[in-house]
């Protein structure tokens, strides 16, 4: 018998043909790669890029602007992280509002303006060339008071300007300029439509693009900054007064001012709706000294604000008065209507009043001050909340209404006997579990019952407390 040979473990060296296979699918690998990388270097990229204007001119004196910020005498402001200190002109809801920048063409050529960037469709810009001394009185008037208004001896021949959105193409921009030949000056007057709510800032800060004659190449773009902040043409501080506590025949006092940064006068009344006579009005109109200390007071209450024109109020708050009126019993809460130049304004907010009138019935102990209040209530289980009435044995309560009408009230005599010649009456409202419009009460919500007589009274309960969780 021959005997078994093992076959061998090694590997067998490569063939020439093999190796010659593996180098040319390296080659054409890095070749490949090369390719790639040739492509993304030197073609054109096809994804869309936001077009901004090289400002090629940058580094050149060609329009000098005095100032390019609203409103205030500073330096000029070099980027829109110095916002902060802008000082803010305010303006009503709707109302228009320009402001003029004064430039010199210092460029020693002709230039010309040709449109203008903007993110705000409610900006608007013209431009026009000025008489040297006319500019020079112009400037002076400006450096001095920069927010005031200025009114040119003679109106310039405006050019209206071009507005772009900043995304926006330059090379799609009209030929709609305005010149300005060398040594030249003139007013650019940047307008607005205040289409933000009150309380909110009109943070304009248009582009202007200027360049030599035709020469798109030394193209430049300086920006100009129009603080404005949306005001209401009427404020109140404090806006809600405590009268405290009424017992039968006092009266309670609450005084505000109110105030306008935007109107130089005020013809103001308050009155109630309907008209109640237990609250009396009184408007005084402060002097200017007046308005002056009323805005540095506001200043002390952290509240940034012009004071063009203000009033004193004062509102005596009556439990009753001659003709046998009288306030309801209990907490009572009033707010006032504003009636500005003799016209109701529903749209203003007038300033609150709160009380509460203590007379034959006690509401609940000490630390319910005359309320019913809620523990956090979890809508999904619901609670209820009791509150003990002590009443004069001769009257007799009733239920009359309630707010809101999710809620259920029950009212009953708890003492069969008077004692020391008052009853116990029993008050409970509950908030059934699941109930699907159950939300937390606010100065609306209360139980008011009917105190049968003639005439008929009523107690007023508010309800406090917070409702929420899962419904």
């Amino acid at each position: 018998m021959q005997p078994y040979d093992r076959p061998s473990t090694q590997p067998k060296p490569p063939t020439r043909s093999s190796a010659s296979r593996y180098v040319v699918s390296l080659l054409v690998l890095v070749l490949i790669v090369g390719a790639i990388a040739w492509l993304v270097q030197y073609l054109p990229n096809w994804e869309k890029k936001k077009h901004v204007p090289e400002n090629k001119g940058a580094g050149e004196n060609l329009l000098d602007i005095p100032r390019n910020i609203a409103w205030r005498k500073a330096t000029k402001l070099e980027g829109p992280d110095q916002a902060p200190q802008l000082t803010y002109q305010e303006c009503e809801f709707n109302s228009k509002g320009h402001y003029d920048f004064l430039f010199k063409n210092v460029s020693g050529e002709d230039l010309e303006i040709v449109f203008f960037w903007t993110d705000c469709d409610c900006t608007t810009m013209k431009a026009g060339v000025l008489p040297m001394e006319e500019w020079k009185r112009l400037d002076e008037l400006q450096s001095e008071k920069p927010s005031e208004p200025l009114v040119p001896s003679q109106e310039p021949t405006w050019v209206v300007l071009q507005g772009i959105a900043p995304q926006a193409p330059t090379k799609f921009a009209k030929e709609k300029t305005l010149r300005i030949k060398a040594e030249e000056a003139g007013v650019v007057r940047v307008s607005w439509v205040a289409k933000k709510a009150p309380g909110q800032d009109l943070k304009l800060g248009p582009v202007i693009w200027f360049q030599p004659i035709g020469d798109i190449t030394r193209r430049m773009g300086k920006p100009l900054y129009v603080p404005v902040k949306v005001r209401p043409p009427l404020e109140f501080v404090p806006p809600r007064v405590h009268v405290g506590v009424l017992t039968p025949g006092t009266t309670g006092k609450a005084v505000y001012r109110a105030w306008s940064s935007t109107r130089e006068s005020l013809d103001l009344d308050l009155v109630t709706l309907p008209a109640d006579p237990l609250f009396a009005v009184q408007v005084r109109k402060l002097s200017k000294e007046e308005c002056a200390a009323l805005e540095k007071q506001l200043t002390e209450f952290k509240i940034e604000t012009r004071v063009l024109s203000a009033c004193a109020i004062t509102i005596i708050v009556h439990e009753s008065n001659k003709e046998g009126k009288r306030l309801d019993q209990g907490s009572f809460y009033q707010k006032l209507h504003v009636k500005l130049d003799g016209q109701l304004e529903p749209d203003l907010l007038g300033p609150e009043i709160i009380g509460r009138v203590k007379g034959e019935i006690d509401v609940g102990g000490t630390k319910d001050e005359g309320k019913i209040r809620f523990e956090p209530v979890d809508v999904k289980i619901g609670a209820s909340k009791s509150v003990y009435l002590s009443v004069d044995s001769k009257i007799h309560l009733e239920k009359h209404t309630h707010k809101p009408d999710w809620i259920d009230v029950h009212l009953k005599r708890e003492t069969k006997e008077p004692l020391d010649g008052r009853h116990l009456w029993l008050l409970t409202v509950r908030i059934e579990g699941g109930t699907l419009d159950a939300h937390s009460f606010d100065d609306r919500h209360a139980v008011v019952l009917r105190i049968a007589g003639t005439p008929d009274r009523f107690l007023r309960i508010p309800l406090e407390g917070q409702v929420g969780g899962a419904r």
